[in-house]
């Protein structure tokens, strides 16, 4: 009764400001229970779920999607989770075309009987030599073209690519004479028949002297994943791969115009193929195509 007494003593002014606050207040309250502040229980249902919780792998493919693409992108302003993303998909699948060069040669060579096949398997044993000394000048080159590039000076990691490039032919170039030259030893030195070095020798002195196909392969594409433009190191081992994969029985079991070479087929097609693809890193490179912009 006293406090209707008291309320009935307000003028109508006082009162529309009274119940002004009050609805006030309970709007307030209303929104921290929406923001879940209040009430979990209740506003846990009434919580609208955001679009990344409803459909998470949408966004994660469309992100992968994206790396495969050739788009200018600055990944030193993209999320970290979302950069790793971008730039590691198109490496990892650049990795599987490379042990696909092996896994297609040793296909075709398996016709030939085993002793192909130890031909092969022989010579990408010695080939690690090669890519030890490829992978370590790629990561070097890797991380001088990245600084440029994160430096914005595209000249600047344009002439990194070169010196990287004229370093490779170098050394690939050493490397070549030295085991074109000592092939037969090489095999002997592993212990295999002299069967096996009258069939292999040629595959191992063709794989070991064309060796700066290799070389350059892996260097470019340092270069151009440097530049985070991985999407066209992937592409280039597809392109050099799907070469090798046609070439390689037409020049072993006398394919049309191609002559019957045998295992040594096996070498002449990884080569012409990776060379392939140096041909087309290089147009890249020269052209300044892709994300990279870089001009050699």
């Amino acid at each position: 009764m006293s406090s209707f007494s008291g309320l009935s003593r307000l003028s109508g002014r006082e009162r529309r400001n009274l119940a002004t606050r009050k609805r006030s207040h309970a709007d307030y309250v209303c929104k921290l229970a929406r923001n879940g502040a209040l009430l979990p229980s209740v506003t846990t249902m009434a919580k609208p779920v955001s679009r990344d919780v409803i459909a998470p792998n949408s966004t994660i493919w469309r992100t992968i999607l994206q790396s495969l693409r050739e788009e200018n992108r600055d990944y030193t302003s993209e999320k970290l989770n979302r950069a790793v993303i971008l730039l590691a998909v198109p490496m990892v699948l650049e990795m599987v075309m490379e042990s696909i060069f092996a896994l297609a040669n040793i296909f075709w060579v398996s016709r030939l009987g085993n002793e192909a096949v130890a031909v092969v398997g022989i010579t990408e044993s010695i080939m690690t030599v090669v890519y030890a000394v490829s992978v370590g000048l790629s990561m070097a080159g890797t991380a001088l073209v990245a600084r440029w590039i994160g430096e914005k000076d595209a000249d600047g990691a344009a002439g990194v690519a070169m010196q990287v490039v004229l370093v490779g032919l170098v050394i690939s170039t050493v490397m070549g004479l030295l085991g074109g030259w000592f092939a037969p030893d090489l095999l002997r030195v592993v212990g295999v028949s002299e069967r096996v070095v009258e069939m292999g020798v040629g595959y191992t002195r063709i794989m070991l002297s064309g060796n700066a196909a290799v070389v350059l392969i892996f260097l470019i594409n340092a270069v151009f994943r440097g530049a985070g433009d991985a999407a066209i190191a992937m592409r280039t081992l597809c392109f050099a791969n799907a070469i090798n994969i046609l070439l390689g029985p037409c020049f072993m079991f006398d394919l049309g115009p191609f002559p019957a070479l045998g295992v040594t087929g096996a070498a002449v097609a990884t080569n012409i193929g990776c060379a392939c693809g140096v041909l087309y890193q290089l147009y890249f490179l020269t052209q300044g195509s892709g994300r990279s912009g870089i001009y050699v």
